[in-house]
C-alpha cells in the first residue's frame, strides 16, 4: 500500500527573516499542491549552541551574503523590507500561531 503524507512540518524560529519569508509563500504553495502545513517553533540559536556552532549572522561574510539574498526575495515577492544598523527588519512579519 502506497500512502502519501500530505503535509508539511515547518520548523521555524521568530526571529529568523528566512523563516518569516518562507512563512509568505509556503502556505500557497502547499494549498497549491493539495498540502497542509504543521508549523513547529523552535530556538535556532540554542540549536547552533547546542553543537557549538555561529549564527549566519555571526559571521561577516555569510551575513553580508545572507542581508543581500533576503532582499532579493522580498523584492521578488513585494514585501516591504527595511534595512538599519541593526540588521534586515520586515514591516508586519505575521507567522503563525
Amino acid at each position: 500500500m502506497n500512502t502519501m503524507i500530505s503535509r508539511i512540518r515547518f520548523y521555524f524560529d521568530y526571529e529568523s527573516p528566512n523563516a518569516y519569508l518562507a512563512w509568505t509563500q509556503l502556505p500557497k504553495l502547499a494549498n497549491r499542491y493539495g498540502f497542509s502545513v504543521d508549523p513547529v517553533p523552535i530556538l535556532y540559536a540554542a540549536l547552533l549552541d547546542a553543537h557549538g556552532q555561529l549564527g549566519p549572522g555571526e559571521q561577516p561574510t555569510k551575513g553580508r551574503w545572507m542581508t543581500k539574498n533576503m532582499l532579493r526575495k522580498a523584492l521578488l515577492w513585494s514585501y516591504p523590507v527595511s534595512v538599519d544598523g541593526e540588521g534586515l527588519g520586515f514591516c508586519s512579519p505575521v507567522f503563525p500561531s
